[in-house]
């Protein structure tokens, strides 16, 4: 949803405005569409209707005002966007990555719960970024000892996108898969091939070290 909003509303002082039929998201949901909707449109504030305090109804989020525009979008556009946002459709992964932003216990919770013990493939490297914070409770819950043993590597307290130019270098890795919209936006310059896919596909695609269209 970001990346189609941010590109149909470009611009620091725009404030887009989103209504519809759709289930409300929770906290991640909410931190992963902030962070796409500023890289994808340059957003320092957005309404979602019903959701953030001050558009409670579509009314109150224009505040009398008559919007500029008005499109919108189905949930072929998103499938869409997930295909056109990608430029790696089939072949080898060299590496998974949940980042951008850095993801909550609830969301390594979910990487852990989606792998269901299988173990990431030798050639393939999975990595998760968090805050020290998370870091430590994944450490208490038992949740760091099942990702390694899967194969995972944690990166605390750092964000991966300015680090991954670097990466690519000392790796030579280039096939990345990752479900953050902000991050398919930020690594088109690093040099790399990405595949945009949701969480499940994503740990797919690092236990059999390939991905398909």
């Amino acid at each position: 949803m970001a990346a189609i909003v941010g590109r149909l509303a470009v611009g620091y002082d725009t404030v887009p405005v989103m209504d519809g039929d759709v289930a409300a998201p929770d906290f991640d949901g909410l931190k992963q569409l902030a962070v796409a909707l500023a890289s994808y449109g340059g957003h320092a504030m957005f309404h979602l209707v019903v959701v953030t305090p001050e558009a409670l109804t579509t009314e109150a989020a224009f505040g009398g005002a008559v919007p500029d525009e008005d499109d919108v979008v189905r949930p072929s556009d998103l499938d869409a966007s997930f295909r056109e946002g990608s430029t790696l459709h089939d072949g080898v992964v060299d590496f998974v990555v949940f980042a951008a932003p850095q993801l909550s216990i609830d969301e390594v919770r979910a990487v852990v719960a989606g792998l269901q013990g299988r173990r990431i493939h030798q050639d393939t490297r999975l990595l998760l970024a968090v805050d020290p914070q998370v870091r430590a409770l994944s450490d208490r819950d038992g949740l760091t000892a099942a990702l390694e043993d899967a194969g995972e590597t944690f990166s605390t307290g750092t964000c991966f996108y300015p680090k991954a130019p670097m990466l690519r270098e000392a790796t030579g890795w280039k096939n990345l898969v990752t479900n953050s919209a902000k991050l398919v936006n930020t690594l088109a310059s690093a040099g790399y091939d990405v595949a945009w896919r949701r969480l499940g596909a994503c740990l797919d695609a690092a236990v059999a070290g390939r991905i398909s269209a």
